[in-house]
């Protein structure tokens, strides 16, 4: 698990009657996991109640056009088809020499996708995204921190609100 000091993220968006809604969810205490790990360490038991009350979490109502979450979806299957075809020679190559590469100071993605009554989900292990240059070295990564930086940079829903008032 890495130590990383940097922000976790969820982000969230569902479209239902013609509508987009996009939540973007942070916590400014950095690693969850790790934040997590350490209290349970030193407590010797995990207390429930303390761990919830040790992480703050920001929620942020978020507007993207919808054009930009059909671009989304546009790459994101191609992202899972590069990522599979990795994993798959990644596994041919330790299958041939029992030698496997490893990232040393990575971090968890996971990646949760529901179309109707269709789920799947992924929980991969990837360079740490606050060092310079990187962006994750497996395209579903690569995508993941994309969606990030472009929700980052979207304007709250309160902007428009305020916006339309004037």
């Amino acid at each position: 698990m890495s130590r990383s000091a940097a922000i976790a993220s969820q982000i969230s968006y569902r479209c239902s009657w013609g509508l987009l809604f996009l939540l973007e969810y942070t916590s400014p205490d950095g690693n969850i996991y790790g934040k997590l790990n350490a209290m349970f360490a030193r407590a010797g038991k995990e207390d429930v109640v303390e761990m919830a009350k040790a992480i703050r979490v920001k929620r942020r109502d978020v507007s993207v056009p919808l054009a930009q979450v059909k671009r989304w979806h546009a790459t994101l299957f191609d992202s899972i088809a590069s990522t599979t075809k990795t994993l798959r020679e990644a596994g041919e190559e330790f299958d041939k020499t029992g030698g496997e590469s490893f990232v040393r100071d990575g971090s968890v993605y996971e990646f949760w996708y529901e179309q109707g009554l269709n789920r799947m989900s992924f929980s991969l292990y990837d360079v740490e995204v606050d060092k310079s240059g990187s962006d994750g070295e497996l395209k579903v990564v690569q995508w993941m921190n994309s969606v990030r930086r472009e929700v980052a940079r979207s304007l709250p829903l309160s902007a428009y609100a305020e916006r339309d008032a004037r």
